[in-house]
């Protein structure tokens, strides 16, 4: 006589169609059925929003190495030192590792794409002080983040774009300082 195979269900924890309160987790203090989630939403909410100045200072220190170097190496290598050298924080609820060049909820600076408008809110308009998200940056970062202006003046991805917009063109934006309709400024 043959032995018919048992057939075993596979369940999680809690049925798979348990309604978990969809489109509530703003209103609970414990949104998910599972502690370390709640835990680690908990550390990420109370974990202030930050600037760092680390991926600049690497990037920009590579690039000041690589100055006659073609234009596909020179930004080659800066990504490649980021890489290696950019500190990864663990936290204590991490299941994947890595970052964008900042621990968690930290804004790292892309001095490459534009530079001026950082200088011109950390001077008028402190991240910390601002409505609305305010970023924390210490005074060490400021520092850092001021030395490079020079060697970022002229250089960004912002101002090539600028280089190559007609006085017409750059009339419309705002971000760059010309008024619509106004015309001779």
């Amino acid at each position: 006589m043959q032995k018919t195979a048992e057939k075993k269900m596979v369940q999680g924890p809690e049925p798979y169609d348990k309604d978990w309160g969809t489109g509530t987790s703003g209103q609970t203090e414990n949104p998910s059925p599972f502690p370390r989630i709640n835990a680690w939403r908990k550390q990420f909410l109370n974990t202030p929003l930050r600037i760092s100045a680390d991926r600049a200072m690497l990037w920009t220190g590579m690039l000041q190495k690589n100055k006659g170097k073609p234009r596909i190496v020179r930004n080659a290598e800066p990504f490649a030192h980021v890489l290696k050298n950019v500190p990864i924080e663990i936290g204590t609820y991490e299941l994947l590792l890595g970052n964008m060049a900042a621990p968690p909820r930290t804004a790292p600076v892309f001095p490459e794409f534009s530079y001026e408008w950082l200088i011109h809110e950390m001077e008028n308009a402190p991240f910390e002080k601002r409505d609305g998200d305010r970023f924390l940056i210490d005074e060490e970062a400021k520092k850092c983040l001021k030395r490079l202006r020079g060697f970022w003046k002229n250089e960004t991805v912002h101002d090539y774009a600028k280089s190559l917009m007609t006085e017409g063109e750059l009339k419309g934006t705002g971000a760059y300082g010309r008024k619509m309709g106004v015309l001779n400024e």
